[in-house]
């Protein structure tokens, strides 16, 4: 089974169990929308799958384990096991995790951060800047595009 198929086949089954029409699901997702995932014709973003977990009132792992079991035709009970077995093997079963991730500079931006701050050293030690080119083994020009860059 497809998980597309899988998770029509369960938000069609959450939505029937608990009495509801999928108007009654479409508080922040359209009717349509709700109607195309049942029929397996698009797939959910993590916002609009929040909201759905929301509507339905479960929590949206819960809803992913029934999600995969159906797609690989287990129990809820033998995903959730190998999730925890999956987290606990990496150490992150109860550790909490950051909200938002870590916001890390472009690797040339951090090569370019680098490169300024040797130049501004043998800068600051009294090097030309043909000798700095020298030293640092880069164009001349790169020196002189650095030359005059403050540290942040």
């Amino acid at each position: 089974m497809s998980l597309r198929n899988a998770l029509a086949s369960v938000t069609q089954l959450l939505r029937t169990e608990r009495g509801m029409s999928q108007q009654d699901l479409s508080v922040n997702i359209t009717k349509s929308h709700v109607s195309a995932v049942e029929n397996a014709k698009t797939s959910l973003t993590t916002d609009s799958l929040d909201e759905l977990c929301k509507s339905l009132q479960l929590h949206p792992v819960a809803f992913l384990a029934l999600v995969y079991a159906a797609q690989e035709q287990r129990s809820a009970a033998d995903v959730i096991a190998s999730a925890r077995a999956d987290l606990s093997k990496m150490a992150l079963l109860y550790v909490p995790v950051k909200p938002a991730p870590v916001k890390r500079a472009h690797p040339r931006v951090e090569d370019a951060e680098k490169v300024t701050r040797a130049v501004q050293e043998l800068k600051d030690a009294g090097h030309t800047r043909a000798e700095v080119a020298r030293m640092l083994g880069v164009s001349e020009p790169t020196v002189r595009r650095h030359w005059n860059r403050s540290l942040a």
